[in-house]
């Protein structure tokens, strides 16, 4: 029986070979811990190593998560908005920064496209004059 070799595999196997010898330990590494990340444990084993973890005391309240926030900055954050949890103020923040993020991507985007047509005009008649909306 022959194994089909997937293109991944085959470019997976061409950088390993264009990988110097010293670092083939750590890429053996990487390449464990990344497996060993994506890979499910069957359902009664995660069940159980989760059981043990909660007898072990090795579980930690949610509320506990946002002990190392700054009270302070969620405090002002929390009169500004007027937003009723930390986890509303810290989702409002997020969703912020991504679109801050993208404004931003798009402003680079300055003077690289071509545009044609008059600006005058919809500034006068606005977008639906010139069959854009």
């Amino acid at each position: 029986m022959i194994k089909q070799i997937t293109p991944y595999k085959d470019r997976l196997f061409a950088e390993i070979e264009a990988t110097p010898d010293e670092y083939l330990p750590a890429l053996l590494n990487i390449v464990r811990l990344y497996r060993q990340s994506v890979s499910l444990n069957p359902a009664d084993i995660s069940f159980a190593q989760g059981w043990q973890e909660a007898l072990d005391e090795g579980t930690f309240p949610i509320s506990s998560l946002w002990v190392s926030s700054n009270e302070e900055l969620i405090e002002q954050a929390h009169q500004l908005s007027g937003l009723p949890t930390k986890q509303a103020i810290v989702e409002e923040a997020l969703y912020l920064m991504i679109q801050h993020d993208q404004q931003l991507q798009v402003r680079q985007l300055r003077g690289k496209l071509n545009w044609e047509g008059n600006l005058d005009e919809m500034r006068e008649n606005g977008f639906n004059a010139i069959g854009v909306l």
